[in-house]
């Protein structure tokens, strides 16, 4: 896998970044970009999702993501971080479709819109540099619409 990846950024770099990096915007962005998605052994501690339904079984706000983890989880940043909202899916069905939704206040900033496959624990992660000062809220929704988990957190002023 190495060397395919080698070559797809000697003749496509963008399409490098979309496949193999993590999802980072800043506000207004239009063009989001999802994180590779990890699979691996179920969670001991995760609560079982009903037959064919995608749920979240862990998601956090943090600074960074390290070996496909979050690290130095966080629910205060200043303004001009880069906030990282890690996520963990359970999706006992075939591949569904989810969004990572960025709120400040009441104002939606962006949305990241990406595929889940079929896994017991699907790992993801997005990320933007947040610049107003408040109270955040990054929902994760389903492809109906219907929200599996909120993240909270506070941006102060720098």
């Amino acid at each position: 896998m190495k060397y395919y990846s080698k070559l797809v950024v000697l003749l496509c770099g963008a399409t490098l970044l979309l496949f193999s990096s993590p999802a980072m915007a800043e506000e207004g962005d239009e063009e989001a970009q999802e994180a590779p998605a990890e699979t691996s052994a179920p969670a001991a501690s995760a609560s079982s999702a009903a037959s064919g339904d995608l749920a979240v079984i862990d998601a956090k706000a943090a600074k960074g993501v390290e070996d496909r983890e979050a690290v130095d989880e966080s629910d205060t940043f200043s303004a001009g971080d880069t906030v990282t909202v890690w996520v963990a899916f359970r999706n006992p069905a075939d591949d569904a479709a989810a969004d990572i939704v960025w709120s400040a206040g009441d104002t939606e900033i962006h949305t990241y819109s990406m595929n889940i496959g079929k896994s017991y624990r699907w790992r993801t992660w997005a990320q933007l540099k947040v610049s107003r000062a408040g109270d955040w809220n990054v929902a994760i929704r389903d492809s109906d619409g219907n929200t599996l988990e909120t993240v909270s957190f506070t941006v102060s002023d720098s």
